[in-house]
């Protein structure tokens, strides 16, 4: 008996490695070699224009920039232009840390700190958790199931006319073991296992979105400290040439017009500074909420410029860092689990084949149970051929090969989408850089128009207005220079995200 329980286990191994019904699960993507986002200056000489700037800047320093800079930074700065990177590392978000996109250890440490608070992540680690242990009961029809029974009864028994009793005590183990003869147990697991791929690569999807959040925020937050530090110093330049008109209208050079007029013009820095101030709070509140605290303060690290200045980003990336963004990998696994699910409605239309063996003792009593009068045993070796189901069998089969179909669309829409996303990222990267050079010339240029007109208004040859329209185009300036360096750094935390982590780097 034994020899024979071995042989068809033997049996079973063999025919369980040789073959598994359905379609393969490898998924190779379509890919662009690179993304880049196409230069759409219309002329060649705006572009020309455009990358000259920087070195123009760099011989006279826009001395405004000193607002957005943290203590003890150089005034020269050059913006961050590079060629395209070749040898990219592919790598995750986690591998290398925020510190190599903007370099403030500050920004890293809010993130760790949404990463260990927020609820929703919990909630996406306790589904890989439940995926773990589905796996591990996809697995267990691989193996013989083992189990004990024993009972003890009084049965009565009718013979015609005779009756008799007696007391039985029965101890039996038990194994039962089902072939996987198509791999379609086998298929089960592999879907299992393809599930719980596809739960890690949610969850870190939601970690590289809430990192993402936080740093957008964050990037804001800088921004408003910029403006609010440069409407502060415009609000006192401002004031002191106040003071100055009315000293002149007090000796009579000029008329209470002049007066009134740069009088009302503190009023719209003053009103920015409160609107600015209510701003940074809503923003501070919101990051709170992702970091899962309650309102409050938020620390900066850099200051606005100084985390423009340290970014290198690429022209273009390989098109396999696309590739593997989590969400992308996410229903990448989802269609690897779906094409496993048509291995199992296949199996489950063939034939299959069980072993069930089943040894123990039957006494009167418990003494003696084990001995060998009381013996009993059986084995069965049982094929199951299904002829007839009312087309159940067919229709999961189909319903698999339907589902198929649905995954592998929402795979290419999901790639298709990330592909436009890391394209529209480069695009902002790269125009919002050009942006930024072009209004830190116009600052520079405004601010030095700025001193001619006061020098000329104090030697009483040019008008006050031409001094209002000087103090207004320039604080207007500054402000969308301030606003287009942090389109700039938001345009590199969606490029950081649209491919799924770090463009260099090293890797796990």
């Amino acid at each position: 008996m034994r020899a024979l329980v071995t042989s068809l286990g033997l049996a079973g191994v063999f025919f369980a490695e040789a073959c598994a019904v359905g379609p393969s699960t490898r998924v190779s993507p379509v890919l662009a070699s690179s993304v880049t986002a196409t230069d759409s200056l219309a002329a060649p000489q705006t572009r020309a224009f455009l990358d000259s700037i920087d070195i123009v800047r760099e011989a006279a320093p826009v001395r405004l920039d000193r607002a957005f800079r943290a203590p003890g930074t150089p005034d020269s700065v050059r913006s961050s232009r590079s060629e395209r990177v070749d040898s990219i590392v592919v790598g995750r978000h986690g591998d290398v840390l925020w510190s190599a996109v903007f370099g403030d250890s500050q920004l890293v440490a809010l993130i760790n700190e949404a990463e260990s608070n927020n609820v929703g992540l919990r909630y996406a680690r306790s589904v890989v958790r439940q995926s773990r242990a589905s796996v591990m009961a996809a697995r267990s029809p691989l193996f013989p199931q083992i189990s004990a029974s024993a009972y003890r009864s009084t049965n009565k028994a009718v013979l015609g006319p005779l009756g008799f009793s007696y007391n039985a005590v029965n101890v039996t183990g038990d194994v039962s073991w089902s072939l996987d003869v198509w791999g379609g147990t086998r298929r089960q697991l592999e879907a299992a296992q393809f599930d719980l791929r596809r739960s890690e690569e949610e969850v870190s999807d939601s970690s590289l979105s809430i990192a993402s959040n936080v740093a957008t925020d964050y990037v804001q937050l800088l921004l408003l400290d910029g403006v609010m530090a440069v409407t502060e110093q415009t609000l006192a330049a401002w004031q002191k040439t106040y003071a100055a008109v009315r000293a002149r209208f007090a000796r009579g050079v000029v008329s209470e017009l002049d007066v009134r007029q740069f009088e009302a013009d503190l009023g719209q820095p003053a009103a920015n500074i409160a609107e600015f101030a209510r701003q940074r709070t809503l923003v501070e509140n919101q990051l709170s909420q992702l970091l899962g605290r309650q309102p409050g303060t938020i620390a900066r690290g850099r200051a606005l410029l100084d985390a423009v200045s340290c970014l290198t980003v690429p022209d273009s990336v390989p098109g396999v860092l696309v590739a593997r963004r989590p969400d992308v990998l996410a229903s990448q696994r989802a269609l690897q689990a779906a094409l496993a699910q048509v291995g199992v409605a296949v199996a489950n239309r063939l034939p299959s084949v069980a072993i069930t063996n089943s040894y123990g003792s039957e006494r009167p009593t418990y003494r003696g149970l084990f001995a060998r009068p009381g013996e009993l045993y059986s084995l069965e070796l049982g094929v199951s051929v299904p002829i007839f189901t009312g087309g159940q069998l067919k229709g999961r089969e189909d319903a698999a090969r339907a589902q198929v179909e649905q995954a592998r669309a929402v795979y290419d829409q999901t790639l298709l989408r990330a592909l436009g996303q890391a394209s529209n990222a480069l695009a902002g990267v790269h125009s919002y850089r050009d942006q930024a050079a072009a209004q830190a010339t116009q600052v520079q240029a405004l601010e030095r128009a700025l001193e001619i007109a006061q020098r000329r208004y104090l030697a009483g040859i040019q008008s006050s207005l031409d001094l209002l329209s000087a103090q207004r185009s320039l604080y207007t300036a500054q402000l969308a220079l301030a606003q287009a360096r942090a389109q700039f750094l938001q345009s590199t935390v969606q490029l950081y995200e649209a491919v799924g982590g770090m463009w260099t780097g090293t890797a796990r």
